[in-house]
């Protein structure tokens, strides 16, 4: 039985000459909720875009599920990726919004009743027909959340999500997500530049020293 959900293996990434990535490795196991710590600029993000396949690296593997991803123009399958911030759609309200992650293939009320739910379990069912300009920082990331529960993936990265929000939003939501993760049995990936909020959520953690070995 495989029991790492993720594999980073030897990742480097150069771009006009310049190196970005210098052979990063990783490893994320089932159930594990990984933080990932490093300063502004290191890379982060860019080794995060790699892993859910938008971005293809100059040399490396991604093995999600034991299986070797092959990037074509689209993210790999399975995976979801939360931004920095929201990426809300103002000309839809926030159940339309959640309904985004739903899987197409159902019927519209089953649609509906899916994003339901997942309004439901990240609390702000009372929001459902808001329109999203209208949110808060942390309601704006809660629909995010929704969102990403109702896509139904068994893996999630994380890209500082709390950013956009005051310090005392991000503990509560910070604290509210690896309860979300935990009852979910999900495996996550966090980034962050926050020592508070690393430790807050995160059952290992990792410095980015630790995952680029060379420069």
């Amino acid at each position: 039985m495989i029991d790492t959900i993720l594999k980073i293996q030897d990742i480097s990434m150069i771009i006009d000459e310049k190196i970005i990535l210098s052979n990063c490795n990783l490893k994320l196991k089932k159930g594990e909720i990984l933080g990932l710590i490093g300063p502004s600029g290191c890379g982060k993000t860019t080794l995060l875009k790699i892993a859910c396949g938008l971005i293809q690296p100059t040399e490396g593997e991604i093995v999600v599920d034991g299986k070797i991803q092959i990037w074509t123009k689209n993210p790999f399958p399975n995976i979801t990726y939360l931004f920095q911030s929201p990426v809300l759609f103002p000309h839809l309200n926030v159940i339309e919004n959640v309904r985004l992650g739903v899987d197409k293939n159902l019927a519209k009320k089953d649609q509906i009743i899916t994003a339901m739910n997942s309004l439901e379990f990240t609390n702000i069912q009372h929001l459902a027909e808001r329109n999203v300009n209208n949110l808060s920082g942390g309601e704006a990331q809660r629909v995010a959340f929704a969102r990403a529960h109702a896509q139904q993936n068994d893996l999630m990265l994380l890209d500082e999500p709390f950013a956009s929000v005051d310090q005392e939003q991000k503990m509560n939501l910070a604290l509210e997500f690896k309860q979300w993760i935990r009852s979910l049995k999900k495996s996550a990936i966090f980034v962050t530049h926050d020592e508070q909020e690393v430790y807050a959520v995160s059952d290992r953690i990792m410095r980015w020293s630790e995952i680029q070995k060379s420069q």
